[in-house]
Order: structure tokens, then sequence, then C-alpha cells
């Protein structure tokens, strides 16, 4: 308890003191465009060890970056939404969730195992639900997001940006197998963004592609991108559990994996 204690301070210090040092160093993270229309802060990276918990699975976790909202926009798009509630899975500082407030769904939740980060996605949710008392609000759970609370029924969107090592995905995998097994009325959306370990996903027994793409980013997010991409990859799977909809064309499309664990690009035609 005392260790793990330590660890959560010396992790908030490292995060204090990051920001001067990166700037010295010139790579500060500029802010995003969504940050600037919500009043909310998802733009700073945050490394590995930023992260940690303490906890076994550190050695699997990726670090933050934020999604592109354009990216996820067009991918909601592609999915029937009608009654959907939407989950993202290691929700970071909350960009994607965010972004699913722009939509109507029955629940917007993000499961995020870091304390740190997790404090921050609730105060990024509490300043959008100021700004859009309207909307549907966001709930962050602090958790294992291999292990999701998920409903019996009904249409579930989920979203991963990459969030963890391939040993977690397939625990992932494995859960999310289990419990449709279990509940054969219940239909899984996911939003795979930089997929790098979809042949996990792709030799699952669950579940099937419907859409695989590059897509680029909107002007704007590519103006303030540090690392000088312009574009990301995304597949969409969808669970053979619920009502199945015919794959969207180039859903088989090849995926080239361009850094082990962390990038990936789908091959278009």
């Amino acid at each position: 308890m005392y260790k793990a204690y330590l660890r959560q301070v010396l992790v908030k210090v490292t995060h204090v003191i990051a920001r001067p040092v990166r700037a010295l160093r010139g790579r500060e993270w500029p802010a995003h465009p969504i940050d600037q229309i919500y009043r909310i802060e998802t733009s700073r990276r945050l490394s590995r060890f930023e992260v940690s918990t303490g906890n076994k699975v550190d050695k699997f976790n990726i670090g933050y970056v934020g999604v592109q909202p354009s990216i996820l926009r067009h991918c909601l798009m592609q999915i029937p939404r009608t009654d959907s509630i939407f989950i993202d899975l290691g929700c970071g500082k909350g960009r994607a969730l965010a972004v699913a407030t722009e939509f109507k769904f029955l629940a917007i939740v993000g499961i995020e195992i870091s304390n740190l980060i997790a404090s921050i996605a609730r105060r990024n949710a509490a300043t959008l639900r100021r700004l859009h008392p309207e909307r549907v609000p966001i709930t962050v759970t602090e958790g294992d997001a291999t292990k999701p609370d998920l409903p019996a029924s009904g249409s579930i969107i989920l979203f991963c940006y990459n969030s963890f090592r391939r040993p977690l995905v397939e625990t992932l995998i494995k859960n999310l197998e289990k419990h449709c097994a279990l509940h054969l009325n219940c239909k899984l959306w996911f939003i795979y963004y930089n997929p790098v370990h979809h042949r996990s996903f792709d030799e699952s027994p669950l579940f099937e592609r419907y859409f695989a793409r590059k897509i680029d980013f909107a002007p704007d997010e590519a103006a303030v991108t540090p690392t000088g991409n312009t574009y990301d990859s995304v597949i969409i799977y969808q669970s053979r559990t619920g009502d199945r909809v015919s794959a969207l064309p180039g859903a088989t499309a090849d995926v080239i994996i361009t850094i082990p664990d962390l990038g990936a690009d789908v091959q278009m035609p």
C-alpha cells in the first residue's frame, strides 16, 4: 500500500514538471482544435511512465495520445447507432468521449485504469457538461478496460485507440467472447483505431470485419500534429451476435505494421 502511494505521488510530480521540460526541448504539443472548442485539455501526450499505476499491466500500456475527432466522427457515421451505448476502452483524457457527445447515445462511458488520467477525463467531462447540458453526460470509470461491464442485450459501440499491447488485447477479446456466448442478443461494434493487433480480432470467432480504411485528418487537426503524419487507419468489427449488417467495401483490406506495437496502416487500393 505504501509503495503504491509513493508511486502515485511520483507520477503526479512527473506530470507537473514534464510540461516545462518538454517546452524547453521544443516538444510541447499544441492545443488541439477540439480543446479550444470545448475548453478541455486532451492535447499533451503522456508517456508510459506518467500513466503507470503500479499494476502488473503497466508493461503492456502504450501511454496516452488523443484520437483525431474527424476520424472518429467518420467511423461513427458508418455504424447503425439507434439505441446504442458508447464505451471507450482506455479512455485517456476523454477526447473520444467528447466526440461521442455530439451523437445520440443512450449512455457514454469511459474506462481508464490510471487514476491520474481518469481524474483529467472527469474534469474534462464536467467542463463539457457545463458547456452542453443538453447532451448525454459522460461517465468515467476507473478500472480494467479488458473486463468491461456490458449489458446483456442491445447495441454497444466499443472504441479502442491502441490502448494496450497484444496480451491485454487478447484478454479483452476472450472476455467479449464469453459475454456474447451468454448473451446472443448483444450486438457489439468495435472501432479499432490504429489496429496494430488486428490479427487477434481477425482470428476471433466472435468478430468479422465491417469497415477498414486509411483516413486523412481534417486540415486543422493536421496543422497541430507534431508527429508529421496526416492520416490514421481504422478497422471496425461487428460481432456475429445480434443483427448482422453487410460489410462495407474495402473491409477486408490488408494491414501492415509500420512500427511494432505502435503503428498500423490499412492498405488502400
